[in-house]
């Protein structure tokens, strides 16, 4: 399908998911434990209203490209090719920008981590995108295959370990972020194949509403009694927003069809910032060098947390957007210089060579 003949819907979805990770990210590594510790403040209610949503926007950036798969059994080769040689590329320019800012120093375990990208786990949600890639027309053919009683049965022990299991026990890593992923894979499949009982579709303006309500309801009353009434909340808090939350595979499931169902038509400037939105994430989502400098060297996350609201919440926004859009215009670049080669390189078979292979034999 051409760009121009691509509904925008998802694309918004896209850029807003990624500005929830972003915004997640500064809550996360600005103030650390202490913003569900300290004394509630407008200042906090407003991190937990706007920062919360990292797991959510993870969710929604698997069940877009979930969505798509299931109609699509081929794997190109160049895809993959292009998102390790992309991470790889990343990786480098941020340790780079490191040693230049005296952040950290040029390390042999550095420097291969950095090279290494995708299976050096630097980026972990990569990682996991490009398993479930490979394993989509196997996943495809699952979907495809399964009567309706298995798939129940399977979906409902997926959820179950996946989420409820590690929910509890908190835990997560690659084997658990990749369960995540093809159980997210497989519900999607579910709810496209029996579209029937996609209560996700049906009830989806009242669903995204009370989930989303609910969860910033339930993180400001675990706040509020953790600090007035010496009650320890921290820990259910933290479990509402780690990738294998119950709460926020929900929620993600009523705001994919909520948009699914806006039909916005093509907009060339939506589509724009959201195919060039990952970006973000891949500018400062990876090795841990740059995170301390960016949150509290560069934006001083935690000097303004504890300015007045307006100040700091004017911040918070402005910091958020600077980093979203800066990674747009990073990945612009990226596309239209090095992938651009690369797909110019495979069209003709010359980048397959360099590398000793050769796919037309």
């Amino acid at each position: 399908m051409g760009s121009k003949e691509r509904n925008s819907s998802f694309e918004l979805l896209r850029a807003l998911s990624m500005i929830m990770v972003v915004a997640y990210h500064w809550e996360l590594h600005a103030k650390g434990d202490s913003v569900y510790r300290s004394v509630l403040s407008v200042n906090q209610i407003f991190s937990f209203a706007i920062g919360s949503w990292g797991s959510l926007g993870v969710d929604l950036f698997f069940m877009i490209s979930a969505y798509f798969l299931i109609k699509n059994n081929n794997i190109k080769i160049v895809k993959l090719i292009n998102l390790i040689i992309k991470v790889s590329f990343y990786g480098t320019g941020v340790l780079l920008l490191a040693n230049l800012l005296n952040i950290e120093p040029f390390s042999i375990k550095a420097i291969i981590n950095s090279l290494l990208g995708v299976f050096a786990y630097q980026y972990w949600f990569i990682t996991v995108y490009i398993l479930v890639y490979l394993m989509s027309p196997c996943l495809n053919v699952l979907i495809i295959s399964l009567q309706k009683s298995y798939y129940v049965f399977i979906l409902i022990t997926l959820i179950y370990v996946v989420y409820v299991f590690a929910f509890i026990n908190y835990g997560n890593g690659l084997i658990g972020r990749l369960a995540c992923g093809v159980t997210i894979y497989l519900i999607i499949g579910f709810l496209e194949k029996y579209p029937k009982y996609n209560l996700f579709e049906k009830y989806r303006y009242i669903g995204s509403v009370i989930l989303i309500s609910g969860i910033v309801f339930l993180e400001i009353a675990s706040s509020f009694l953790g600090t007035y009434y010496n009650i320890t909340f921290y820990s259910i808090i933290r479990r509402i927003q780690i990738t294998e939350s119950p709460l926020m595979l929900v929620a993600a499931l009523f705001i994919l069809y909520l948009f699914k169902n806006f039909n916005i038509q093509y907009r060339k400037v939506i589509n724009f910032i959201g195919k060039y939105s990952a970006g973000a994430y891949l500018l400062h989502g990876g090795g841990g060098y740059i995170k301390g400098y960016l949150w509290d060297g560069l934006f001083k996350a935690g000097y303004y947390y504890e300015q007045s609201p307006n100040i700091y919440i004017y911040h918070y926004l402005l910091s958020i957007m600077l980093l979203f859009f800066v990674g747009i215009i990073c990945e612009f670049i990226y596309v239209n210089t090095i992938e651009y080669y690369i797909k110019l390189k495979y069209s003709s078979g010359k980048f397959l060579k360099t590398i000793g292979i050769d796919m037309r034999h």
